[in-house]
């Protein structure tokens, strides 16, 4: 996996799930995107582009998973290898939704195994795949630069 596969998103929620939708919507036309979030998106976020020029197929490509506790969510992640159409592409909406500023550990744990799990995925799929996880800003800059440390140390 390259780093480049890799990308965290530091910001606002809205701009972040903006990001992250814009993101899910790219990748799906390469392959099937993995949209995990807290809890059910009562609409779309506001996107640059016209929902109406976006293909209906690629919106298809999209599965949208709600974890409501970090159980949920690494119950989700190691199952992946299991499903009959793994994602090219996992998404995970704010992890600090998972674990607070003052968890560091725990989210740096989260992000290895999200990372150990796209690793796998693109071995079983023989493809690459791709990670996306947004940071909400009010988790800090010391949050957002441990997780970047994992990243790079992985």
């Amino acid at each position: 996996m390259e780093r480049r596969d890799i990308i965290f998103y530091f910001g606002d929620s809205t701009t972040n799930r903006i990001r992250l939708f814009q993101d899910a919507l790219s990748c799906a036309k390469f392959g099937k995107v993995l949209f995990i979030l807290y809890e059910e998106i009562q609409e779309l976020p506001q996107l640059s582009q016209d929902f109406s020029l976006i293909s209906k197929q690629y919106m298809k490509m999209i599965s949208f998973v709600y974890a409501k506790t970090i159980n949920s969510l690494l119950g989700i992640l190691s199952s992946l290898h299991e499903w009959q159409n793994i994602p090219s592409t996992i998404i995970l909406d704010d992890i600090t939704k998972f674990c607070c500023k003052e968890e560091i550990q725990k989210a740096c744990g989260i992000v290895a195994f999200i990372i150990d799990t796209v690793r796998n995925c693109s071995r079983v799929s023989n493809l690459q795949c791709k990670l996306r996880i947004s940071i909400d800003e009010e988790a800090g800059d010391d949050f957002y630069n441990n997780l970047r440390e994992v990243h790079c140390v992985l």
